[in-house]
């Protein structure tokens, strides 16, 4: 109740319905096929949603369909891990002072944790479902899985700037960045006016594409560092490349 007079906060509640309702409705439409693929090899040290991971043996997978897309983008937006960063990033901006005119205690802890977590919301959609179905893109990382280190690492970064087409060819990765940066934008609606400004958004831009290019890092070198850590297979099993299907 304590945003009821904010037409900001009215959006952001708004912007929050839309995509709960059409996560519920993804979701409940066909449970079992992302159910099963994500309860086997689905998380980097556990936690860390791997949703969309294809390994090397897999890069013949068939394109994902537009119904893939919406329910990979809700998988991500609802993974327990998105509310648990959105915590953790208002806790911080909470001690930083970040958009003082929130205040401090509850009231302000709860406007950053909305914030922090329409970011993320706003982010995975845009970027895995809205703009991949509109540009017919394919949202997901393809490892490289072998060759050296620095061949690796620049791939992995590479693939933030490069994409798969729905038709099997690379172009520039356009849902990324016409995705971070309409969060980017987005997140004008609800963050205080003083804080509306082209700088913000640009760095708001840039942080959310540098997180992106570090996931791909992570997803390209984590079954090589599990396998060292336990000692066990460091391929990727096929439920990665499932996720969808």
């Amino acid at each position: 109740m304590v945003f009821i007079h904010s037409p900001a906060w009215l959006a952001k509640a708004a912007l929050g319905a839309a995509c709960l309702t059409v996560g519920v409705h993804n979701l409940n439409a066909q449970a079992d096929p992302i159910a099963k693929p994500l309860a086997q090899e689905s998380r980097i040290l556990g936690i860390l949603p791997n949703h969309r991971t294809v390994p090397s043996s897999m890069w013949d997978v068939p394109p994902m369909s537009s119904s893939e897309k919406w329910r990979l983008g809700t998988a991500e937006s609802f993974d327990p891990f998105t509310f648990l960063v959105a915590g953790a990033l208002a806790g911080v901006g909470q001690a930083d002072r970040t958009f003082p005119s929130w205040g401090q205690g509850s009231k302000g802890f709860s406007k950053r944790y909305g914030a922090a977590l329409a970011d993320q919301i706003s982010r995975d959609y845009f970027t895995e479902a809205i703009f991949p179905v509109l540009l017919h893109e394919d949202p997901r990382y393809f490892r490289m899985e072998h060759g050296s280190f620095l061949r690796r690492m620049g791939y992995a970064l590479g693939r933030i700037a490069v994409t798969r087409t729905d038709a099997g060819s690379s172009r520039l990765n356009y849902s990324e960045f016409l995705g971070s940066a309409a969060a980017a934008g987005l997140a004008n609606v609800y963050i205080p006016s003083d804080d509306r400004t082209v700088g913000n958004t640009v760095e708001k831009f840039g942080t959310q594409v540098a997180t992106d290019a570090l996931l791909n890092v992570l997803k390209e070198f984590w079954p090589d560092v599990k396998s060292k850590l336990f000692h066990g297979s460091g391929g990727a099993g096929p439920q990665s490349a499932n996720l969808a299907r």
